[in-house]
């Protein structure tokens, strides 16, 4: 199965792709490195050091045999999502692509509608969405079903 992983840089989002990987699914990642900018602005770094996105990547090839692809730019810009999309064809997106403390995880809900709008135009789909910060898109053959959360500012 082909998986797309929003936020494949987080603390979800690369076990995730391991797991899917050594599963034998085809995964891909997107992850603008918000986190990681938002670190280097302010000083300040994560309690664990984490290595980059890219170490991960070889330093998994190098021990499972298996490739994760992955893409570098942000889940609102809908030109970039749509390449991402027609280029990996997903059978199951996995949506962590957003910020996981206050005030930036409610700041926007377009890193939420953008991917599920974008996932639903370009084929069928039904969007559920389990909690707060996660989000699973499943393509569906006939139906087109879509939900969304309101959004207060």
């Amino acid at each position: 199965m082909r998986v797309l992983i929003l936020g494949g840089d987080g603390y979800l989002g690369w076990p995730t792709a391991m797991r899917f990987s050594a599963r034998g699914h085809e995964v891909s990642l997107v992850d603008n490195f918000s986190r990681r900018a938002w670190h280097e602005r302010h000083g300040t770094d994560s309690l664990t050091p984490i290595a980059s996105l890219e170490d991960r990547i070889a330093a998994w090839q190098e021990v499972s045999g298996n490739q994760i692809r992955s893409y570098v730019g942000a889940i609102e810009d809908a030109p970039f999502l749509e390449e991402v999309i027609v280029e990996t064809k997903p059978e199951a997106v996995i949506h962590y692509g957003e910020q996981a403390s206050a005030p930036y995880s409610m700041a926007s809900c377009s890193s939420v509608i953008t991917p599920c709008a974008m996932l639903c135009s370009w084929r069928s789909c039904s969007f559920d969405d389990r909690s707060s910060s996660n989000i699973t898109v499943h393509r569906r053959p006939a139906k087109k079903f879509f939900k969304a959360r309101i959004c207060l500012r």
